[in-house]
């Protein structure tokens, strides 16, 4: 129903325009009949409210409970019906309601509904072509940005491979037990990994991250120790699918020197922003370049949930990922 998908704050729009200008031009009308404006103008304001809160009704139910139901062919003429039939029944309450006297005595009540059922009509025309442009560019904006988050998923992927198949080709040599028990693992995490889900829960995410440090511990025999103290109640939030994990995994490359290596996940609640910040007890860099991993992490935070990442770089050397509320459309795919 991309078409006739309109927002509440659409119709809170159609409701302060038609209140404003059927007051206003009803107001000039009486006028024209040599009647008292304010009379025009509170008789305008009904109509007009009458008119837009019928629309917002019967388009509602229409959308709901029959659009689905018809073929496509059929949504423009029913629309066009429903905006007619919102005019007519609007005009007729507005003067039936006790406010109706202030009409014209010589304007007769049913001709001049359906005058102005007519004239919604041609509003409704407007408004739903002007909806559905609106609701299409929105639309296309959404694949555009989906296949761009796609393409860096795509990018994204290859570079933890890379990685990973090097590790293992090193470790083949070194220890083949340790290899095959890196081969189950790295499955394991590869299966995790494999879902469709741009955003995952923060849950979910640890749990990659803790088999992602598994395989790594296995390559570097047990120097490498992740921490996680993260409350309950945060668990739940969702950030990018593989955000934390390739900050522990740019914090193994870069910090790792062979001796005890360990890591931190921390996460807390700043206003409605989820901060989970990744330190470990390597050298702190001072100037960190960003290179494809982060500088893809960096545009899948601003597009998915708002977000941002921030290096911080006084006691440890941490980098902060600060989650605003995700993307809707990407909650699920």
């Amino acid at each position: 129903m991309l078409e006739l998908h309109i927002r509440f704050k659409d119709w809170l729009g159609v409701l302060g325009l038609g209140v404003f200008f059927s007051g206003l031009l009803t107001g000039f009308f009486y006028l024209l009949l040599e009647l008292p404006f304010v009379h025009g103008l509170g008789f305008g304001t009904l109509l007009g409210g009458w008119i837009a809160l019928g629309s917002w009704g019967l388009f509602s139910v229409a959308n709901r409970f029959i659009m689905p139901k018809i073929s496509p062919t059929w949504w423009v003429p029913l629309s066009a019906f429903i905006a007619f039939l919102a005019g007519f029944l609007g005009t007729l309450l507005a003067v039936s309601f006790p406010l109706g006297l202030l009409l014209p005595a010589k304007l007769p009540h049913l001709e001049t509904a359906l005058i102005l059922g007519v004239l919604t009509y041609l509003l409704g025309a407007l408004l739903y072509h002007l909806v559905k442009l609106r609701n299409i560019n929105a639309h296309l904006d959404t694949l555009l940005l989906q296949s761009r988050l796609k393409s860096l998923e795509t990018q994204l992927n290859p570079h933890f491979l890379f990685n990973a198949l090097n590790s293992l080709a090193e470790l083949y040599h070194v220890n083949p037990e340790k290899a095959e028990a890196m081969v189950l693992k790295l499955s394991t995490f590869l299966r995790n990994t494999m879902q469709e889900n741009a955003l995952l829960s923060l849950a979910q995410e640890l749990e990659n991250t803790r088999a992602y440090v598994e395989i790594e511990a296995v390559r570097f025999g047990g120097n490498i120790t992740l921490h996680c103290a993260i409350p309950e109640a945060l668990t739940s939030h969702l950030v990018p699918k593989f955000s934390i994990q390739l900050l522990v995994e740019n914090a193994i490359k870069h910090g790792f020197k062979g001796t005890p290596f360990e890591i931190h996940i921390t996460a807390s609640q700043h206003q409605k922003a989820l901060h989970v910040k990744v330190e470990n007890t390597g050298p702190i860099p001072q100037n960190p370049t960003y290179g494809i991993g982060l500088s893809n992490l960096s545009e899948r935070l601003k597009h998915l949930c708002h977000g941002s990442l921030v290096h911080s770089s006084s006691t440890t050397a941490s980098f902060t990922l600060i989650l605003g509320a995700p993307h809707a459309h990407f909650n699920r795919r």
